[in-house]
């Protein structure tokens, strides 16, 4: 037998003697070796020096119930040793009567190590228990009988309330009657093996009892001595409904492509996979001919071949051909026809294919010919008419000019007004960034926009009185005859439109048609603002000159409702930078 130590060298562990005050008295070398400090170093310090701050709570709760008790069994503690770290310990103490004074005899058992184990099994065990509950895959774990625990996306998959609602429930409860059988055997094999199930797609139920469609993967495990079977599931309802829809489409795929009134064969670029009614038709096959592995380059005429090959290249690389191209095919009977094609890359039962649609230019082409002997006497019918095209061009300012003073000889009081008009209108289109083509047609619209004045009796023109409504209403006709004037003509550009429009308003209230904004032409919204700046800022026979100043406080009144905001700002700015009227024709 083991003879009990009889100094305290003789004891392995470490060992302090302390008074009553918890100074230390003598220390073993087990306690030098285990702390680092030599007992000269330590003999008659105080032993809670050693204690780092945040414990010294818990080591007098200990010092208190030994000096109660008389011993201490395994209390928890710690010690900060010469290296500054800090051990934990359990201490086993004892009071001892001395000669002279009672004596504390402290066995220090460290237990930093386990504590650190069990710290870091805490934290394995926490990081499973996250990545367990976290998992966006369903995951159950059963005894063979009933579930043992679960995860919530498992509680979301079969549609129980959460993942506690799962622990307890049996597993025949949750499988479906068609994969029952099944499942049981695989059951039964991992509970007596080390046997891991393949991947298997089964059937489910749900808590409301609705079936529910999974891939599943299991394996046996044992916690604590207790056999257990873990399953990982992955949700198939989404993939499912993708299939369906899939089916769907190429069912759609099918219907439109057999009904096609052109002619459509998918392809892998090489060989033909099949082809609709109409392109066996356009092609000489017979209705119902296997076209499966037909070679696709014997369909296309040598003429179009490099062509059709090139591109059916760059779609199998990536590069869509939206573009449409006119191409030479051939019959199986050696005839050729022309067709538009347009190919485009599709998946078809999961395989990527080319689809190539074929529209016959046979009539087309025919009429495209017919149209060239058209043109070729169109164009010298054409060329007999235009042969004075630019003296005629060359003379549209003047007639334009001429229909102006001719109705300002009928009303001599708005002499010049029409020229006026054209100049502020040009001015105001070219400062809002008008195409010039649109500024040049504005002008000639400008310069006859009262060419239906010819119309009103001049009388009522040249009146120096205010007009009766009759009168007005005579007046305000010359809107409608001068569209039919201008439109009688014929002219390419709106000029028609302008002059039609130049007395309507954005909001509605203008004449001949009362039109809004919405249907009004740019053009238009600028001949109305020069033509009432030019009205109100030039005499008139029943009145004299406004002036300019009240000619802008009119446009300013009916910006933004009867006018153009952005035209009646430009107008202002031109009047106010000094722009003036010229008597240039």
């Amino acid at each position: 037998m083991r003879q009990a130590p009889t100094t305290l060298d003789d004891t392995p562990l470490p060992l302090q003697i302390l008074d009553t005050e918890g100074r230390i008295l003598a220390v073993n070398a087990s306690w030098e070796l285990f702390t680092g400090y030599s007992a000269s170093e330590v003999t008659g310090l105080l032993y809670s020096e050693l204690i780092p701050a945040e414990e010294l709570a818990d080591f007098r709760r200990n010092m208190d119930t030994l000096l109660e008790h008389g011993h201490l069994d395994g209390s928890p503690c710690h010690v900060r040793g010469r290296d500054e770290a800090v051990r934990e310990v359990l201490l086993f103490a004892r009071l001892t009567e001395g000669e002279n004074s009672t004596l504390t005899k402290c066995i220090l058992l460290d237990i930093t190590t386990l504590r650190e184990a069990e710290r870091s099994l805490a934290e394995s065990d926490a990081r499973f228990r996250s990545i367990f509950e976290l998992a966006p895959s369903p995951i159950v774990i059963h005894d063979g009988r009933e579930v043992v625990v679960a995860n919530d996306a498992a509680a979301r998959f079969l549609r129980y309330e959460d993942a506690s609602a799962l622990t307890g429930v049996a597993i025949q409860k949750l499988v479906h009657p068609d994969s029952a059988p099944g499942i049981a055997e695989r059951i039964k094999r991992m509970m007596s093996e080390d046997w891991t199930a393949p991947i298997v797609e089964e059937t489910y139920l749900r808590a409301d009892g609705s079936p529910v469609s999974a891939e599943t993967i299991a394996s046996p495990l044992t916690v604590s001595g207790q056999r257990l079977i873990h399953v990982l599931a992955l949700d198939l309802t989404e993939q499912k409904k993708a299939q369906a829809a899939l089916a769907e489409s190429e069912l759609r795929f099918r219907c439109l492509f057999e009904a096609s009134a052109d002619a459509v064969v998918v392809h892998d670029g090489t060989h033909v996979c099949f082809a609709n009614p109409e392109a066996l038709t356009q092609f000489g096959l017979a209705k119902g001919t296997d076209v499966d592995g037909y070679d696709v380059a014997m369909f296309v005429h040598p003429d179009s071949r490099s062509l059709v090959m090139g591109r059916i290249s760059a779609l199998l690389a990536g590069q869509p051909q939206h573009s449409p191209v006119e191409i030479k095919l051939s019959r199986v009977d050696g005839t050729t026809w022309e067709a538009e094609a347009v190919s485009s890359m599709i998946t078809l039962g999961g395989e990527t294919v080319i689809q190539t649609t074929f529209r016959d230019l046979t009539d087309r082409k025919r009429t495209e010919r017919e149209l060239a002997l058209y043109r070729e006497e169109l164009e010298r019918l054409v060329e007999e008419r235009t042969r004075s095209l630019s003296q005629a061009r060359a003379d549209l300012t003047a007639i334009t000019a001429i229909v102006g003073r001719t109705i300002e000889m009928r009303d001599p009081y708005t002499a010049g007004h029409q020229l006026r008009v054209a100049q502020l209108s040009t001015a105001i289109a070219r400062a809002m960034g008008l195409e010039e083509s649109r500024v040049m047609a504005l002008e000639v619209a400008a310069r006859m926009h009262d060419v239906g004045k010819v119309l009103v009796p001049a009388e009522i023109l040249s009146k120096p009185t205010v007009l009766t409504d009759i009168e007005f209403e005579l007046v305000k006709s010359h809107a409608q005859a001068g569209y039919d004037i201008v439109a009688s003509a014929e002219l390419h550009d709106p000029i028609a439109e302008i002059v039609y429009q130049h007395h309507e308003r954005l909001d509605g209230s203008g004449y001949p048609r009362g039109l809004s904004a919405e249907r009004l032409l740019p053009e238009s919204r600028i001949l109305m603002v020069a033509d009432v700046f030019e009205a109100m800022a030039s005499h008139r026979p029943y009145r004299p000159s406004l002036g300019e100043a009240a000619a802008l406080d009119e446009l300013e009144d009916g910006r933004g409702t009867r006018f153009d905001t952005e035209v009646v700002d430009i107008c202002a700015a031109l009047i106010k930078d000094g722009f003036e009227f010229s008597e240039a024709q």
